[in-house]
């Protein structure tokens, strides 16, 4: 092996533990919010203030990513972006008001927004199709460990800011592997070495594929969002399973949604971006169909497994096609572009659907969610005809 294949399998398996760690806080915040709302003394809906300004910090940095990368270069980038995730997550364990902490989930969503879109966009560019999947599966790890290491934090010490000034001292330790590591980050394919090398933005925006890019982003983390997001009021609410079978298949959910990315990275080699997009809609849409059709409580089940499992692959093998469907010129852009567009069909969508369900009942999650899907397919279907080229068998 030569000192490139070296130095790729080390950059890989950096950006793999950085996977895990960026996807750790999104996992601690929903196991640690009755004990932080119990702590400062604030009602249970003050959970969507942090959630807006987490989002709205992720949105901002993660949309302008690609000039960012241009300006600072990618290793200093994700070098600085993780210190400030760090120092703002063990700002959490010292925060003396709810204010306070407010603050600090936007300045993590700042951080956040840069190093997420960041990774993506060069593992994008220098990446196999594979890799680019494992990587989300690591997020997914990342996500399912953050309540097991909440948990043991609250049991070990009585106290939810241990865990955050644990996660925080993770992302420092990545700061300064990424600060040694920056110059091994330089003349990666399709990264601008300098501002004056990039596409700007305005140039990549006035692109009409660029806005059924994020159009098909929004839609897709909608959807998995929402099937995350419902599933276990789905199953109690409307179909009246127990707590806790129902609490199970929610985090089989998730488990699913990651074993899904690690078999579609197995098999990327032997299936096409476009075919394996196509079949996990399919998959995606018979798991809520079954889900839909309620036929009985196994069938609900298979139903959100199916959905996870299918649903898993699809985010990773988009954002692998983006230099396909965009052009070289304006990958690095629309990554960013990309990424902010899922991070607001995360927030927003499984909130409308939320709302349906307020008007029309409970049971008309599942078609919100098929029909998402659907959309989806749609506008995949669509960019073919965007394409530089239009050169749909080499996709």
């Amino acid at each position: 092996m030569g000192k490139h294949g070296r130095l790729e399998i080390f950059l890989i398996g950096i950006v793999y533990i950085s996977f895990i760690s960026l996807g750790l806080p999104d996992g601690l915040q929903g196991v640690t919010w009755p004990s932080m709302m119990d702590f400062f003394k604030v009602p249970i809906d003050s959970l969507g203030v942090l959630l807006f300004t987490g989002t709205a910090g992720y949105l901002l940095t993660s949309f302008f990513s690609g000039r960012l990368i241009a300006v600072f270069g990618i290793g200093f980038l994700l070098a600085a972006s993780c210190a400030v995730t760090g120092a703002a997550l063990l700002g959490y364990a010292f925060a003396p008001d709810f204010i306070t902490i407010a603050v600090l989930a936007l300045i993590v969503g700042l951080a956040g927004g840069a190093i997420d879109a960041g990774l993506n966009a060069y593992a994008a560019e220098n990446f196999s199709k594979r890799v680019m999947q494992w990587l989300h599966a690591s997020y997914g790890l990342g996500v399912m460990l953050g309540p097991v290491i909440m948990v043991y934090f609250i049991n070990m010490s009585n106290s939810w800011k241990s865990a955050y000034a644990a996660s925080g001292i993770l992302q420092i330790l990545m700061a300064i592997i990424f600060f040694c590591t920056v110059r091994m980050w330089k003349g990666s394919r399709g990264a601008p070495d300098s501002a004056q090398d990039a596409e700007p933005i305005k140039n990549t925006i006035i692109k009409p594929s660029s806005w059924v890019n994020m159009l098909l982003f929004f839609i897709i983390s909608g959807a998995e969002a929402g099937v995350g997001i419902w599933a276990y009021t789905f199953l109690t609410e409307a179909r009246g399973i127990g707590h806790s079978p129902a609490a199970f298949v929610a985090g089989a959910f998730w488990a699913a949604y990651t074993f899904g990315r690690v078999i579609a990275g197995a098999f990327s080699k032997y299936i096409k971006t476009y075919r394996l997009i196509y079949l996990c809609l399919v998959g995606a849409l018979f798991g809520t169909a079954l889900l839909w059709a309620g036929i009985n409580n196994f069938a609900d089940f298979t139903g959100v497994i199916l959905s996870g499992l299918f649903i898993g692959p699809i985010f990773p093998a988009l954002v692998s096609g983006t230099k396909k469907r965009v052009g070289g010129h304006h990958a690095f852009n629309m990554v960013g572009m990309q990424m902010a567009a899922s991070g607001l069909g995360y927030a927003v969508l499984p909130g409308i659907a939320g709302i349906a369900a307020r008007h029309w009942g409970l049971e008309t999650l599942p078609l919100f969610i098929a029909c998402l899907l659907a959309f989806s397919a749609v506008l995949y279907r669509i960019l073919y005809y965007f394409m530089p080229g239009h050169i749909f068998d080499n996709h």
